[in-house]
């Protein structure tokens, strides 16, 4: 955050925060809850003529797929090393 108050969105897999180790977090927690928590991308890079579409910067569609895609990765790859079993949400439900 600046000192205006404005800031600038990261990339999920760069910036300050250390998203796999968040990952980890919110995964150890559901288990010990017995339900899932909500987690969602909010942003995207623009990508593939998303800028001829009118979406506002940061949330277009295909670049808020492709940051879906990486965060299921995420949980995947963290579920898999913790011994959780990976539900990926909307297959075969």
């Amino acid at each position: 955050i600046f000192p205006d108050g404005n800031f600038t969105e990261a990339s999920h897999l760069g910036g300050r925060a250390d998203i796999i180790e968040l990952t980890r977090i919110f995964e150890q927690e559901e288990q010990s809850r017995k339900k899932p928590l909500p987690m969602r991308v909010d942003h995207g890079m623009t990508m593939l003529g998303d800028e001829t579409k009118g979406y506002n910067a940061g949330y277009s569609f295909l670049g808020r797929m492709f940051a879906l895609g990486q965060v299921q990765g995420i949980i995947a790859t963290v579920d898999r090393e913790l011994g959780i079993e990976y539900h990926q949400p909307g297959f075969f439900d």
